[in-house]
């Protein structure tokens, strides 16, 4: 990674892909921002980490078929865990 992108951004933005394709609303710019509190600066800057990496189509503003992959890997990873948590609590 480069050294202004981190790993838990990468992560982020993947998973809001993934949660705004859930939810059948379009991402762009301005919608994956805002749903991670990020400025679009930021938003540009790590969109561009993941396409350089062949995880997003920039231009597009979507996942490629890699990025889908690594975003469905890490939502079922994401929500298991959720739903561990909840068992423990209920126990």
């Amino acid at each position: 990674m480069d050294k202004r992108t981190t790993r838990d951004e990468a992560i982020a933005l993947l998973l809001a892909f993934h949660d705004l394709a859930r939810a059948d609303r379009d991402a762009d710019l301005g919608s994956l921002a805002g749903r991670l509190g990020w400025g679009v600066g930021r938003a540009v800057r790590v969109l561009a980490h993941l396409d350089a990496r062949g995880l997003v189509d920039r231009p597009r503003c979507r996942l490629t078929l890699s990025g889908l992959a690594v975003g469905v890997a890490l939502a079922a990873e994401r929500d298991g865990s959720a739903m561990l948590e909840l068992g423990r609590s209920a126990a």
